[in-house]
């Protein structure tokens, strides 16, 4: 028949309700004998042929395109979370020279000053607390992932 595999295993292979779902994933008619199902499955893997892991493959190629998305998405979280600290640190470096400004010309902050700079704070810190939560969120996500995979 044919050497297009769908889950490392051949279509004509594959039982009808199982069949009947990879044709509903890609928008196919699901109604036919088994016969029907794996003609119209595999014309349209033969005109639209997906990802190389799905022909003969073992999920390999999906793999190496997941880890790599996976990696870069760390990157740019990590990156977020540089400028978060940076901004947080220019922050408090500011307040810092600030202060010691006023010191010496022997002037207190006013109100005004002090709530701006207490809210630029909770907003660095805040966001810090978001972008934590996210990455912990992701990771959890990325471990169901790769548990899913190995089932």
């Amino acid at each position: 028949m044919s050497d297009i595999l769908i889950k490392g295993k051949p279509i004509s292979s594959l039982r009808v309700v199982d069949l009947k779902e990879e044709l509903e994933s890609r928008g196919l008619s699901k109604s036919g004998k088994k016969d029907e199902l794996v003609l119209r499955l595999q014309s349209f893997l033969e005109v639209n042929p997906e990802e190389p892991a799905e022909k003969g493959g073992d999920g390999d190629t999906i793999d190496v395109i997941e880890a790599s998305r996976l990696e870069a998405e760390k990157r740019r979280e990590e990156e977020e979370r540089r400028e978060a600290k940076r901004k947080q640190e220019e922050c408090a470096r500011r307040e810092k020279e600030l202060q010691e400004l006023r010191e010496l010309v022997g002037v207190s902050p006013t109100r005004e000053e002090q709530e701006k700079l207490h809210d630029e704070h909770k907003h660095a810190e805040e966001v810090r607390r978001q972008q934590e939560a996210e990455r912990l969120r992701q990771e959890a996500e990325e471990k169901a992932a790769a548990e899913q995979m190995r089932i």
